[in-house]
């Protein structure tokens, strides 16, 4: 079953890298990830061809920033708000201060 849910994650690393592991971890079953975790519980499809990058960021303070207000944001099947739990009207400004698209 296809999911309308978004998974929403940060990285330093380049994309293809991480789109490696989170297959790997797929076809492992490793129940560390929340994307396995998903499948799992809902038996839905992990769509991993659908992938875009959201937005760049150097800073790993800011880049995490900017993850935990996506994820408030955005319909997501996270596990956790991401490394910080912001309030929804710190989260919307944060989105508009960085110029991200929803």
């Amino acid at each position: 079953m296809d999911c309308e849910l978004e998974y929403i994650g940060e990285t330093s690393r380049e994309l293809s890298k991480r789109i490696q592991e989170h297959k790997q971890a797929l076809r492992n079953d490793d129940t560390l990830y929340a994307t396995v975790q998903h499948r799992n519980q809902k038996n839905h499809r992990i769509n991993t061809e659908d992938v875009s990058v959201i937005h760049k960021e150097d800073n790993t303070s800011r880049r995490r920033l900017i993850e935990a207000a996506i994820i408030s944001q955005h319909n997501t099947f996270e596990q956790r708000p991401g490394f910080y739990h912001l309030a929804p009207n710190l989260a919307k400004e944060i989105v508009k201060i960085y110029k991200i698209k929803n």
